[in-house]
C-alpha cells in the first residue's frame, strides 16, 4: 500500500498546482522529499525491491542506502549536510560540524588530523555553483587555502558561511535593483542605485543586527528616495542592472577577511 500511494503521489505532479509561496514550500512534504533526493531513491529502491524480492528485504533496503551514502565522494557528501537547512537556522552550525567532520575522516585524501586545502577549495567550489565565475573566483581567492595546507575549523566556517551569504547578497541585490528599475525598461535611475548601495553597505557593516530589520530599514530608505526622485522628476543618468549588481557584490567580497 504504502508504495502505490507513493506512486499516486509521484503522478499527482503533472496536475496543475498553484505556485507555492516560499514559507508554503518549506512546510510541503512532498516539496522538501523531492528537493532532498529522498522521493527518487525511495521511488528506485521500492521499484528494485518489488523486481527482486529477496529473502530478507530489510537487509536489501540497508545494502540499498549505505551504496547511496558510501558511494558520494566526501567533499559532496559534506556539501549536502550544508545543504540540509539554511544559514541562518539555529540548527546550522551542528550540520557545519557534521560537514567537517566528514571532510577529516573520509578517504585517502584526506588527513586523520584534520582537513586540507583541496577537499576545502572543492567544497567552496559547489557551494558557489550557482553564482556568477567572475563573482566566485574573487571570492575564492580570498577565502581558500593551498592544497596541502591544514585548514582550521575557524577558517572552514567562515569559508562556508562566506560563499552562502554571498548567494543570498547577490539573490537580494537583483530583487532591489529590480524594484528601482520598475519605471525604466532594463535600468535605473542612477540617484536611486547610489542610495540603494549606501544601504547595502550598512547592512554588510552591520553583520551582527537583524537582517530583517535591515533589510525593513533599507526598503523605507529606498521608498523615500524614489520619492524624492518622483518630485524631482526622473533623472538622466541611469545604472545598468551589470554595473549595480558588480559594485554591490564587489562591496561584499572587499568586507570578506582574507586568509593568510
Amino acid at each position: 500500500p504504502g508504495y502505490y500511494c507513493f506512486c499516486r503521489m509521484q503522478r499527482s505532479r503533472s496536475v496543475r498546482r498553484p505556485v507555492a509561496t516560499p514559507s508554503e514550500e518549506k512546510h510541503d512534504p512532498e516539496d522538501y522529499l523531492r528537493k532532498s533526493g529522498v522521493s527518487r531513491h525511495v521511488h528506485d529502491v521500492l521499484t528494485q525491491l518489488l523486481e527482486s524480492r529477496p529473502d530478507d528485504p530489510i537487509a536489501f533496503l540497508v545494502n540499498y542506502f549505505s551504496q547511496v551514502v558510501e558511494g558520494l565522494p566526501p567533499v559532496k557528501q559534506a556539501h549536502e549536510e550544508l545543504c540540509q537547512v539554511h544559514h541562518s537556522h539555529s540548527s546550522f552550525q551542528q550540520h557545519v560540524f557534521r560537514a567537517y567532520t566528514i571532510l577529516c575522516s573520509r578517504g585517502a585524501r584526506f588527513k586523520p588530523s584534520g582537513l586540507t586545502g583541496g577537499p576545502f577549495t572543492e567544497l567552496l567550489q559547489l557551494l558557489l555553483v550557482d553564482v556568477p565565475a567572475v563573482f566566485a573566483s574573487k571570492l575564492l581567492a580570498k577565502i581558500q587555502c593551498r592544497d596541502y595546507e591544514s585548514v582550521p575549523y575557524g577558517i572552514y566556517c567562515r569559508g562556508v558561511v562566506s560563499c552562502l551569504v554571498l548567494k543570498d547578497f547577490l539573490q537580494h541585490a537583483r530583487s532591489l535593483y529590480g524594484m528601482l528599475s520598475v519605471s525604466h525598461a532594463g535600468t535605473a535611475d542612477h540617484h536611486l542605485c547610489e542610495a540603494a548601495l549606501e544601504q547595502l553597505t550598512i547592512q554588510i557593516d552591520s553583520a551582527n543586527s537583524n537582517h530583517n530589520t535591515d533589510k525593513q530599514r533599507m526598503t523605507k530608505h529606498i521608498k523615500r528616495a524614489m520619492k524624492q526622485v518622483e518630485d524631482k522628476g526622473a533623472g538622466q543618468i541611469f545604472m545598468s542592472q551589470d554595473e549595480f549588481i558588480t559594485t554591490a557584490v564587489n562591496m561584499f567580497i572587499d568586507k570578506v577577511r582574507e586568509v593568510t
